[in-house]
């Protein structure tokens, strides 16, 4: 059984960086305010200067608006982070930030490796995407433009710009068919770690040409993180001697 939510911009939470160096707008937590397991979020980054660190938590991030990002964690500095590309760090890690040629703006997930597995994918714009999940939740959230939310699981569901649907798969995980029609989307699939029963929980249907492929930086206790097979598309991890 499925229930979904949708949440529109006016349901978000400016609130302060942790390290009050700027300012982020809270999409959707799972759990309390202060001890979440995961956290979406998007971010204006301004000037270069420090992130916030998040001990014993992960985070992924991707540019969605401006030219792009330099990070340099724990002393190694990344590739340069261009539109829709991610990166994979450690949120205890000293990370500096480096503006390639103006303000950005980011959209990050913080998770904790203990609790939650996530699965992380950005759809190609234009292109129908037909995926399935059995994950406890999957996040689908749409910066740009709308899309048509399409399912085996409930009625078709339109998410205007910047809008963000929420799907709980409820009681016993099932599998669950989406198919998304109009703009460049995030797809989010995240699993706790008591209820996972499968090695997979997010896969393309059959006949898909994406299929994602290994990310062997990941903690992910289920396998790694994977993501579509494009270059603009691709998961980063930068890592190095703490």
């Amino acid at each position: 059984m499925f229930q979904t939510v949708s949440y529109a911009p006016t349901d978000y939470t400016p609130m302060p960086w942790k390290n009050g160096g700027g300012q982020t707008t809270e999409l959707l937590r799972g759990g309390p305010k202060e001890k979440y397991t995961w956290r979406l979020s998007k971010a204006d980054i301004v000037a270069d200067g420090p992130f916030s660190k998040f001990a014993d938590m992960k985070r992924l991030i991707t540019v969605i608006h401006g030219k792009g990002m330099r990070l340099h964690v724990d002393g190694h500095s990344s590739e340069v982070l261009a539109p829709f590309q991610t990166l994979n760090f450690d949120g205890s890690s000293d990370v500096q930030c480096e503006l390639l040629n103006g303000p950005v703006q980011d959209v990050n997930l913080i998770y904790s490796p203990a609790h939650v597995s996530p699965r992380w994918e950005w759809t190609e714009p234009g292109h129908p995407r037909d995926f399935t999940t059995s994950a406890d939740t999957t996040l689908i959230y749409s910066p740009e433009s709308e899309t048509a939310v399409m399912s085996t699981g409930f009625s078709p569901i339109h998410l205007p710009p910047g809008h963000l649907l929420e799907i709980r798969n409820t009681a016993e995980p099932e599998n669950l068919r989406l198919k998304l029609a109009g703009s460049r989307c995030l797809i989010i699939a995240l699993t706790t770690l008591k209820s996972q029963n499968t090695p997979t929980h997010f896969q393309p249907n059959r006949g898909q040409t994406y299929a994602p492929k290994a990310h062997t930086a990941s903690t992910s206790r289920t396998g790694s993180l994977r993501n579509s097979d494009k270059s603009e598309n691709s998961i980063r991890a930068i890592s190095g001697p703490r």
